[in-house]
């Protein structure tokens, strides 16, 4: 009976209160989406969560390959049911985003939050908690290198604010960003030290250049040949200008995300 199956699976959702392992859960979630395909369609919104919660349960059991198979096709029966823009279906997206991340493939993951991101901002509002996950997932997971750090190093400054503000300090998800928000600062300050020795050793060469001093092809890197003390002192100084630069540029791009 169709009122039957709606309080097994109320029954169900209180699995966590009275705590049961996802070992325990997942037959019971299982079983009920069999019966719920029967009595209410495949297609009906209580079933749609059915499969979403066994999604939810191979994943904390560790089945990567499971969770993202299950959940990619739920959300992907969500967009053709209800559409983009209804609330549980975005909810199931970022679930399966996150998944195919997990997976192994976080640049189709990070595709997909690109997205999302918006599409979550709209339906369920910039401050809401799914929001801040998948902005700090698609952080996590942008390709490492220096072609990328002022878009990865930007994007931690304003996430870990909006973080702490909206879930505090103490909140799992902010304490996570903190500590990488820290990683990515000090790859930041090791880019520009390595933009630094660049910089020197391309001055040093204008400055031999301009001076006319005889270039030696065996000079070691960053020293300063046959350069006086003014020379010295004017490489030195455009070089802090530079980083002074840089610097000022990863400002600007945090204050126009913020």
């Amino acid at each position: 009976h169709p009122s039957t199956v709606a309080a097994r699976h109320a029954l169900a959702c209180s699995d966590p209160e009275l705590s049961l392992k996802p070992t325990e859960a997942l037959p019971i979630w299982v079983a009920l989406y069999g019966d719920e395909q029967r009595v209410f369609g495949a297609e009906h919104h209580s079933t749609f969560g059915t499969r979403h919660h066994i999604g939810e349960m191979r994943r904390q059991l560790g089945d990567r390959i499971g969770a993202r198979d299950e959940l990619t096709a739920t959300a992907q029966s969500m967009r053709q049911t209800l559409g983009d823009h209804h609330p549980d279906s975005v909810v199931v997206q970022l679930a399966a985003a996150i998944c195919v991340g997990e997976a192994g493939d976080t640049a189709a993951a990070v595709s997909e939050f690109d997205r999302l991101i918006p599409l979550l901002t709209s339906v369920l509002g910039y401050d809401h908690q799914h929001t801040l996950l998948a902005r700090h997932s698609r952080a996590l997971w942008l390709p490492p290198g220096h072609s990328q750090i002022l878009d990865r190093v930007s994007d931690w400054e304003v996430l870990v604010d909006d973080e702490v503000r909206v879930l505090g300090e103490q909140h799992h998800l902010t304490v996570a960003g903190q500590q990488t928000l820290v990683d990515q600062r000090s790859d930041w300050q090791e880019a520009l030290d390595t933009q630094d020795d660049v910089s020197t050793e391309l001055l040093i060469e204008f400055e031999i250049e301009d001076r006319g001093l005889e270039f030696d092809e065996a000079r070691p890197w960053g020293d300063f040949g046959g350069l006086d003390e003014g020379g010295q002192d004017s490489v030195a100084e455009h070089a802090a200008d530079i980083r002074a630069e840089l610097q000022d540029m990863m400002n600007a791009v945090v204050a126009a995300k913020r």
